[in-house]
């Protein structure tokens, strides 16, 4: 998974060196930073699971005897690690994206929450932790994969982390060594600016 993380930000860093971006290029090394907290070095190597591209009620059929017996739509279904699998719906966390509370979706991830927690038997992955951390690496997840996101992603993710540090709160880390290529000169608004290595 690491692997699968440090490729996707090289991916920005080069295409930061390629136009001169230097803000993409600082945020690409931003968020690779934080890279180590968000991994759990027990999930690194799998499992990884298949997923669909989107877990809508409507695409999923239960039999009259409430068991679940068919899933539709599978385009763009992807491997995942298990830290990505475990997770809210998107449409449960809707009110995070806004970053506001909404008692609706608070009562669907209960109930989504308890369901999950009926399944433990049935697995030796820790269920509801994978779930209470979902929320914070799907969001890092995100803002690797796509710059914009992480544009509005980093912030939070690094306001976090500093939560995590004043509360004394231990954040699991995986040692990284491999560094971001430097940015040399480039030419910013008509002049030209240096800037030191950022990894």
């Amino acid at each position: 998974m690491e692997d699968y993380l440090i490729s996707a930000l090289s991916r920005h860093a080069a295409a930061a060196l390629r136009d001169k971006n230097r803000e993409l290029y600082e945020q690409t090394a931003r968020l690779r930073s934080l890279l180590p907290h968000f991994i759990n070095p027990q999930y690194n190597s799998g499992p990884f699971i298949l997923a669909p591209f989107d877990w809508d009620s409507r695409h999923i059929f239960v039999s009259e005897e409430y068991t679940v017996s068919g899933i539709i739509d599978w385009d763009f279904a992807t491997i995942v690690p298990v830290q990505s699998f475990f997770r809210y719906p998107a449409f449960m966390t809707r009110d995070w994206l806004l970053d506001t509370k909404s008692p609706i979706m608070e009562n669907y991830r209960r109930i989504f929450r308890r369901a999950l927690s009926e399944l433990q038997d049935e697995t030796e992955l820790p269920l509801l932790e994978l779930l209470d951390r979902s929320r914070w690496f799907h969001m890092f997840d995100e803002g690797v994969q796509s710059s914009e996101l992480g544009k509005s992603a980093l912030p939070m993710l690094e306001a976090y982390l500093t939560g995590l540090g004043n509360k004394k709160v231990e954040v699991k880390a995986i040692p990284v060594v491999r560094g971001m290529p430097i940015l040399k000169d480039i030419h910013v608004g008509g002049g030209k600016a240096k800037n030191e290595a950022l990894s």
